[in-house]
């Protein structure tokens, strides 16, 4: 697959990519982003790789995948990283801890742009929301994708922790803390970056083997995005080792936008607990109108994947994407069950942000959810619906009511009966009609990409919307 081409390129040029030398081997030339000038040189040291890791109790990484990565065409292989951290009061510390990658099998189907994850340990063990959410956007397209394990709770610090899961695999690993998490994050980046010098240099392997192009996005959801939030405010201007961010699920009352792309996708929960942050010269934020915190497609993506962690490869995909991916047109039901589909905001936001790292093309911004401005009381219809926000064809053309700041963090729907369905819809045809303009609409506003329009007509077809009992 060709990766995008542009004339406004970031370049992060490593040593020998492109025929230049510098006096550090290993340090990265890094390159404004409007204006190509030479600024300086990143000073995050370059971590100790080793892998691929074998073995352990499990002879298996604990992985992200609900099925077999061989089965849609990409590897997966576990590396260990390990360095001295800096804490950001400027105490020292050694670590050591793991990136699980993700990529495709054949050179020619990856795209260039490698999407790393901060994993979430909310649940005191790691948790994957990023890649369950838009993997089929992100096998479809030839991303690679990178789990990192930077928080303590994931690695040593939990009794869900991989070193208690797997202490023959994982027994080597520390990590010092939290405080040291932000270095960690830098130092996986900059592994990845210089990975092309790293078996020529110094004698360690490339956790990409070798694919050429790299552009880094930084993304977490929840509090994996509050965190890269504090990244991108404390730590981005001096590590530079990522061309953009994607901080997901969580509100942004305060980010800097003078640095590097930065989109920012949260729904109804977030909105509801800070006034909105105005976009800025790198910065776009979209609100989500329907949207959980956690989504049905996204919790039953990990529980599945959870299923083959336990059960192991071969065991079966435990993943239904009909019932998981459908929006309410099949049934509604009670806490929590939002099934609203922010994975098509999601994929289009990444789809966004690569053309903004990569052409220089800003991606469409979007109106704010309204609330009250003193309370932060979402403002609703007449179906229960917010108003405002980014708004996708399911809330334009609705079959249910979308509710993202209710049961805890997960929502729920509530399906229309068949008497308010039969007042908005007289037949399929009518409904299918409705749904494909606000589907064109999305499309044209680039809130929806072609693949996920294509899904969304799919699943409306194959509904009972509008046909008789």
């Amino acid at each position: 697959m060709i990766r995008l081409i542009g004339t406004l390129v970031l370049t992060i040029i490593y040593l020998g990519l492109s025929g230049c030398h510098s006096r550090d081997p290993l340090a990265l030339v890094l390159r404004d982003t409007q204006t190509g000038e030479n600024q300086g040189f990143s000073p995050v040291p370059v971590p100790t790789v080793t892998g691929p890791i074998t073995g352990g109790v499990r002879n298996r990484p604990n992985g992200v995948t609900a099925d077999d990565p061989e089965s849609f065409g990409y590897v997966a292989k576990e590396y260990f990283i390990e360095g001295t951290a800096t804490a950001q009061n400027g105490t020292v510390s050694p670590y050591k801890t793991r990136m699980l990658v993700l990529k495709p099998i054949d050179a020619e189907d990856y795209r260039g742009t490698v999407v790393m994850e901060w994993l979430n340990v909310t649940s005191q063990q790691e948790a994957w929301p990023v890649w369950n959410t838009t993997h089929e956007h992100l096998v479809r397209e030839g991303f690679a994708y990178i789990a990192v394990s930077v928080q303590k709770a994931g690695v040593d610090g939990s009794p869900l922790a991989l070193k208690t899961l797997d202490p023959v695999r994982y027994g080597e690993l520390n990590h010092p803390g939290d405080d040291f998490s932000f270095d960690i994050w830098s130092q996986a980046a900059k592994a990845i970056l210089i990975g092309l010098n790293l078996p020529d240099e110094i004698g360690q392997p490339d956790p990409l083997e070798g694919f050429s192009s790299r552009v880094l996005i930084s993304a977490g959801h929840s509090q994996s995005a509050s965190r890269i939030i504090s990244y991108i405010n404390s730590f981005h201007a001096s590590a530079q080792v990522f061309d953009g961010f994607l901080p997901l699920g969580y509100q942004m009352p305060d980010v800097r936008a003078d640095l590097s792309p930065v989109l920012g996708v949260y729904g109804e929960w977030a909105a509801a607990n800070e006034p909105p942050q105005q976009d800025g010269d790198y910065l776009i934020v979209w609100e989500v109108a329907g949207a959980a915190h956690g989504s049905y497609w996204n919790v039953s993506y990990g529980i599945a994947a959870g299923q083959r962690n336990r059960l192991g490869p071969g065991s079966g995909n435990h993943f239904d994407r009909e019932e998981s991916g459908q929006y309410g047109e099949k049934r509604g039901g009670p806490c929590p069950q939002n099934f609203f589909p922010d994975r098509y905001a999601w994929n289009s936001a990444i789809h966004h942000l690569e053309n903004w790292i990569l052409l220089g093309l800003r991606p469409p911004s979007s109106s704010r959810i309204e609330r009250d401005v003193s309370s932060l009381t979402l403002l609703r219809d007449n179906s229960g619906n917010v108003l405002g926000g980014l708004r996708l064809p399911p809330l334009e053309v609705p079959v249910a009511t979308y509710t993202g700041n209710r049961c805890e963090l997960l929502g729920d729907t509530v399906a229309f009966d068949q008497v308010t369905l039969g007042k908005k819809y007289s037949s399929h045809d009518v409904y299918i009609s409705n749904m494909n303009e606000a589907i064109e609409k999305s499309v044209g506003n680039g809130y929806l990409l072609r693949a996920d329009a294509e899904d969304l007509i799919r699943r409306a077809i194959s509904s009972s919307i509008g046909k008789s009992l």
